[in-house]
This record gives C-alpha cells, sequence and structure tokens, in this order.
C-alpha cells in the first residue's frame, strides 16, 4: 500500500485491489470450509478443499510477486523497491513456516513470490541489484530447503503420532471407495473366503439373484444357494447339486470361467479368481442379449432364411462327420438332390411371396419325412439336399417313392390350391466315393438325369452320366486357353454411400467373352477355376488389372477385388498383391480385397496371417457373402474386416420376408457395434433401396444404382460425380 501511494501508479493500484478480492475470496473460502466441516461434510470432498485452498494461495502469491515484478518496472526508487523486497521477504517467512505442512502449496507460494523479485531486480541493470537478486535468491533456496526440513519432520511427527489413526483413515477412505466401485459396477462381483463364506457382495450381485443384502455378508454358499433355488434350479435340479458344483470350481484354486443359465431365461457369464487366504473372488455378469445376439446370428449363418433348414455348409460339415465316422458294413451313406418340379410357373404365375410360402411348406413336409440322425438342407431356389446315414439302398429307394408322393400332394397358398412335383438323384457313400464334392456332384448329375427322363422319378448315380464331366473337361480346356487368348476383361460396379449418395468403392467382377459360348457366367468357370487351380494366374491378373485400371480413374474412389480360398494356399498371395500395387502405383488404402466366410474355414492359420499382414500395408479386408456360409462370429472377433457385405440373397427377399429383414437388421446392428461398414448387396429396386437403409446398412451395390460396367462407363461416371463435387465446393 506504501509503494502504490508513494508511487501513485494505478497500475500498481489494480495489484492491490485484485490482492484484496483474493484475500476477501480466501476468507470467505475458509468461512465455507468451517461451515461444512461443522456439518460433517469434508471428509467426503477433501481433495476439493484442498485443491481450492492451495488455488486460492497460488493466486494470492501471483498479485503478490506480480506487484513486486511491477514496482520494479514502474518505479525507479530504490526506496520503494526495498519496502517491497523487505515486504515480500516478511511474507515468505511467514509462508515458510505457517505452509510447510503443505509442502507443495509453500514451494509454489515462494516462486511465485519470489522469481518476480528476482527477475525485477536482475532486471535493473545495475550491480547492487544483481547483488541483491543473488541475495534473494540464495533466500529462496534458504526457504525452501526450511520448507523441506519443516515439512519433513511434519511428516514423521505424523507417522510417530498419528500412525494408527493415520492408517484408520486412510482404511475408512479406501473402504468407502472400494464400497462405492461395488456400488456402481455393472457387473455382480462376491468374495467368500476359505470357509465358502460371503465376505463381499455388491448391489448387482444381490440384484441379480434377488436377495437382500443383509441376508449376504458371512452367510454360506450353500445358504445362499438355496435362497436363490427359484432362479438356479432351472439349470440344475437340486439345489445340492448347485453347491457341489460351485464348490468345486472354489476348491480347485485356479482360474475359471463358465455359462450359468438361470431358470427365468437369463444367461450369466461367471468368472472365478482365487486369491491369498483361501478365498475365491467371483464376477458375473448378465450376457443374455449378448449370447441371445450371437447365437441368433450363428444360427442364421448356418441356416436358411426363408425355411430355416441347415444351409450348405451346415449341410457339408454334417455330410463329413458322417464320413469320418465311417459306413457300417452292408450300410451306405446317401446323399439325395432334390429339386421340385414346376416351381416356377408357381413362382411366375402367383407371385414370390407364394412361391417363398411354396417353398416353406415343403421344408415342413421334408422335417417329417426324414429320419432323427438325418439331414436336410436348403442349397437355394428349389433345390434341397438330404443326407440319410447308416441305411441301404433298398430303403432309400422307398423312402424316395413316398417322399415323392408326400411332396406332390397339393398345397394350399392364400385360398389357392397348387400342385408340384418333385425330382431326385442319389449317390451313396462307398460305392460313388467317399468325398463330399464328389458325392454332391455326383447326386447332382442324377437329378439332372431325373430331370430328363420326365421328372417326377429318383436316378442313382451311374458311370455313364460322367458324360456331364467330360463337358466340364471342355470348359476347362478352353479356360487354359483364355488366359492366352486375353478373353478375359474386368467390369466395375458402383458401391453407394446410402448417406450420401456418394460412389465409396468400385468392385472389379470378372467376365469371360468366349469367340463361341459367348459370355460365360462366372457360376460356370470360377468354380472350375478353383478346382483346377487357374484360379491362381486368373486371380493374379485381376489384381493386376484392377489395380491399374483404378490408378487411371479420378479421385481416390477404392477398388475391389475378389479372392479365392484357393489364393490363400502357400505364400504368394502377399507378394502377389504388393506387386499389383507396386506396378499400378496405386496407394495401399485404395484396394479392398473380399473374402467369402469358406475362405476362414481353410487353413485358417495361414490365412489370417496372410490377412494381417496385408491390412499391415493399410489394404482394407471385406467379409463378402456374409450370411450365407459359416458366419463363425470368432472370426468376427479375431480378424478385424473394414467391412461386411451382407449376401444378395437376404436383400431379394427383404421386401417380402420379415426373416430377410431381420438378418439384415442384425447383422448391420452387429457390424455398427464393431465398428464396420455394412453393404447390402444385389439392390434392384427402391423398395429394397429403402428398406436396406432403415435396417442400417451403411452401403449399398445392385442394379438400383448400376449395373457392371466396363472401364470407360466406370471412369465417366467418376468423372462426373468429382465433377459434381468440385461444383458443389
Amino acid at each position: 500500500m506504501v509503494v502504490t501511494i508513494h508511487t501513485g501508479s494505478p497500475f500498481l493500484a489494480a495489484f492491490v485491489v485484485i490482492s484484496t478480492v483474493v484475500v476477501a475470496g480466501r476468507l470467505l473460502l475458509v468461512r465455507a470450509y468451517q461451515a461444512a466441516r461443522a456439518q460433517d461434510r469434508v471428509s467426503s470432498a477433501a481433495e476439493k478443499w484442498e485443491k481450492r485452498y492451495r488455488n486460492g494461495a497460488w493466486i494470492h502469491a501471483s498479485t503478490v510477486g506480480g506487484f513486486a515484478l511491477a514496482t520494479f518496472l514502474i518505479s525507479d526508487h530504490a526506496v520503494d523497491h526495498l519496502v517491497t523486497i523487505a515486504q515480500v521477504c516478511g511474507y515468505t517467512s511467514g509462508v515458510s513456516a505457517r505452509n510447510a505442512g503443505r509442502r507443495t502449496i509453500a514451494t509454489g507460494q515462494l516462486v511465485l513470490i519470489l522469481t518476480p523479485v528476482i527477475v525485477g531486480a536482475a532486471l535493473m541493470a545495475e550491480p547492487m541489484y544483481w547483488a541483491l537478486a543473488l541475495l534473494i535468491l540464495l533466500y529462496m533456496a534458504a526457504a525452501l530447503e526450511i520448507v523441506r526440513y519443516h515439512h519433513a519432520n511434519n511428516l514423521r511427527l505424523l507417522l510417530l503420532n498419528d500412525e494408527k489413526s493415520a492408517l484408520a483413515v486412510e482404511l475408512a477412505l479406501q473402504n468407502e471407495r472400494f464400497d462405492v466401485a461395488l456400488s456402481n459396477m455393472s457387473h455382480a462381483l462376491c468374495m467368500v473366503d476359505a470357509e465358502k463364506r460371503f465376505v463381499v457382495a455388491n448391489d448387482r450381485f444381490c440384484e441379480m439373484f434377488s436377495l437382500h443384502p443383509d441376508h449376504v455378508h458371512g452367510t454360506h454358499i450353500r445358504d445362499i444357494v438355496q435362497r436363490a433355488s427359484d432362479l438356479l434350479t432351472g439349470s440344475i435340479r437340486e439345489a445340492e447339486e448347485i453347491t457341489a458344483h460351485f464348490e468345486e470350481r472354489l476348491n480347485s484354486r485356479k482360474p475359471s470361467s463358465s455359462i450359468l443359465h438361470l431358470a427365468d431365461g437369463r444367461i450369466v457369464s461367471l468368472s472365478q479368481q482365487p486369491i491369498s487366504g483361501g478365498g475365491n473372488v467371483v464376477i458375473m455378469e448378465d450376457v443374455t442379449e449378448r449370447q441371445t445376439s450371437e447365437e441368433r446370428v450363428a444360427h442364421m449363418a448356418t441356416h436358411d432364411a426363408l425355411t430355416d433348414l441347415p444351409n450348405r455348409i451346415l449341410f457339408r460339415t454334417r455330410l463329413n462327420e458322417h464320413l469320418a465316422g465311417g459306413v457300417n458294413d452292408g450300410k451306405t451313406v446317401a446323399v439325395l438332390m432334390l429339386d421340385l418340379d414346376r416351381f416356377k410357373a408357381v413362382n411366375d404365375g402367383f407371385g414370390h411371396p407364394a412361391g417363398d410360402e411354396l417353398l416353406r411348406q415343403v421344408a415342413l413336409r421334408l422335417r417329417g419325412a426324414i429320419g432323427e440322425h438325418d439331414t436336410v438342407a436348403r442349397l437355394g431356389g428349389d433345390e434341397f439336399v438330404i443326407l440319410a446315414a447308416q441305411t441301404t439302398r433298398p430303403a432309400i429307394l422307398e423312402f424316395s417313392a413316398r417322399l415323392i408322393e408326400c411332396l406332390s400332394e397339393p398345397y394350399e397358398l392364400d385360398g389357392q390350391t397348387v400342385e408340384v412335383g418333385a425330382s431326385m438323384g442319389a449317390a451313396f457313400a462307398p460305392d460313388d466315393g467317399l468325398v463330399p464334392e464328389d458325392l454332391l456332384k455326383k447326386a447332382d448329375l442324377a437329378l439332372y438325369q431325373a430331370k430328363a427322363d420326365g421328372r417326377g422319378a429318383l436316378r442313382c448315380f451311374l458311370p455313364r452320366m460322367n458324360e456331364t464331366l467330360q463337358a466340364r473337361i471342355r470348359l476347362e480346356h478352353d479356360l487354359r486357353l483364355a488366359m492366352e487368348r486375353q478373353e478375359f476383361v474386368l467390369h466395375y460396379q458402383p458401391q453407394v454411400d446410402l448417406l450420401t449418395g456418394r460412389i465409396a468403392g468400385v468392385e472389379a467382377l470378372l467376365r469371360w467373352e468366349h469367340p463361341i459360348r459367348g459370355c460365360v457366367s462366372p457360376a460356370d468357370f470360377i468354380p472350375l477355376a478353383e478346382e483346377t487351380g487357374i484360379i491362381i494366374p486368373l486371380g493374379a491378373w485381376v489384381l493386376r488389372q484392377a489395380c491399374r485400371d483404378a490408378a487411371t480413374w479420378p479421385g481416390d474412389v477404392p477398388v475391389a477385388a475378389n479372392l479365392s480360398p484357393v489364393q490363400f494356399r502357400g505364400n504368394d498371395l502377399v507378394p502377389t498383391v504388393m506387386d499389383a500395387l507396386a506396378a499400378s502405383g496405386l496407394a495401399p488404402g485404395r484396394l479392398e480385397l473380399e473374402i467369402t466366410e469358406s475362405t476362414l474355414l481353410v487353413n485358417t492359420q495361414t490365412t489370417m496371417e496372410a490377412l494381417h499382414r496385408l491390412r499391415e500395408f493399410g489394404i482394407r479386408v471385406a467379409m463378402d457373402d456374409f450370411g450365407i456360409g459359416y458366419s463363425s462370429l470368432a472370426y468376427l472377433r479375431s480378424f478385424p474386416f473394414d467391412k461386411i457385405k451382407i449376401d444378395r440373397s437376404f436383400v431379394t427377399e427383404i421386401d417380402t420376408s420379415e426373416d430377410c429383414a431381420a438378418i439384415i437388421r442384425a447383422v448391420a446392428g452387429l457390424g455398427h457395434s464393431l465398428g464396420v461398414v455394412t453393404t447390402a448387396e444385389g439392390v434392384e429396386t427402391s423398395e429394397q433401396h429403402d428398406l436396406v437403409v432403415s435396417e442400417g446398412c451403411t452401403q449399398m451395390q445392385g442394379y438400383y444404382f448400376s449395373p457392371p460396367r466396363p472401364l470407360p462407363e466406370i471412369v465417366a461416371m467418376l468423372q462426373a460425380q468429382t465433377a459434381a463435387e468440385q461444383l458443389a465446393a
């Protein structure tokens, strides 16, 4: 105040006002603290009060230090400087003694007050002031040492005199924090001692098993099971059995986890961890929703969406199991391919909904006709396959006759009576082979013969049916020549962002333009290329050409190329991809590789290693045709796919089948949870477009936006998009 009056500086006066306000604020803080302490509200907010006190002390110290520095900068009078230094030293000596118990606060105050004084003295550019700055610096060092010394002594005194009290306070605080943490856990947690008595149980545990908290602590696990028996005995009939089950796990002294099915339908995940002293910590989580969702998606992955029959992958799995188990003497494993006669007429005449209903009714009749250990699956369209295990040829002939008669009975479709028939082809193991693919092919050849012979009958495979195979051999010959004659071309189909309408990617689709056969369907030559290994050089050409083409079009739109499971054999895939990128100059982030779920079922370790290496280079990986294969959720968890492409079979029926809509909704929700793009394939109508948008898909692909196009046309589309974006910008 004296210096302010002497200098008459309004700037210094402002510091005085600020300092006064800060002091008043600190006094109010002290009063608030005392009031809170009187109401016993301090212990739960000690850190908050400490922080407020510390901030107030440092702010006040800053104003004092700032005032001192301003005095040196504003006034040339040595008296003002000496008075300021005296005031500062007097104040800081009090700080050293008064706040030594709070070393951080005291240290901050000393530094904030004395450092500006040292700087101010040094700025005077006179030897006397420099000496004075040095003395103040030494004084600050001594004051800091005094604070450290007093703080250390205070700590020692506290430890010596109040150790028991401090430990009690700390224990109480830790208990309080522990209780808060337990009470706010989303998981149920309990702790049992070596005697199997509950010593800790949080609110979620009591809520999960409808137990009163007062009835848990100190209670033996046997009594807890008895009290929660209404919930628990739905999964294990007797409470004693449940108790024995739990005690066995606790006595094992090994970490373990299991799934508990409650009587009310809930599913609980249980993890147990032993602790020192003979007790155990058990954590439980209600995983009903997650488990149900995973089971639903897993079921959808192995079953046909329309009929709920097993799909092709599940059928092959069961066929493999039966063949691996061996065929008993005098018995056979029969594979029966079945196709409906006149189904197309019903589908075209009565509409797709009627056709779907017919397929559902056929599926019901097939389920009722097969044996307990047999399997019937839908392969697609109106094609079904039956696996009859440990049977005989005469039994199959009799069964087939009854089945054809059963399927030929009239059907009621929305008030209309329709009739269809069925044709069947059979192959038998071991007579016709023990390889699943061979049996399926031969049953298919027999079915083809049954249709050629007039339908409505069963034909068993005969060697002469191999004439069809000769046609495949000729196709293979032409396929090999096609590589040399450069008969393959790539067309490109856009993938559209459903939010912006922008082309977000382009898929490269292989086309074979044969000089005599014309345009050969990929469905005819791709499986053959995979069987013969031609897919290896053909796939490498597709990668090179797709990268080369994508490098020429405008913008940064990525290109997607399909990979065959065969390409993952050996160690050539990653170098092939990298060579294609290097030769074209395309950025790795613009290449997306699509794999089907069946790829992950073949040589899993090698496949995963290759996928991880590709992704490390920045290449994106998409799961193609999701929903028609195995769709193991374990693979979705073990590899971070960038995209899930929902198979077109679900999109085709989305506007007529609630099941398909539910499947798409579930997969889209799964993709959203995993942070993965979901692309709906085969969108051909505005209704399908609107529905995939409403179900949560992020991208679409299909004729509704554009068919696959030659390179010049896709380049023109991308140029138009780029021009429109530049114009909008």
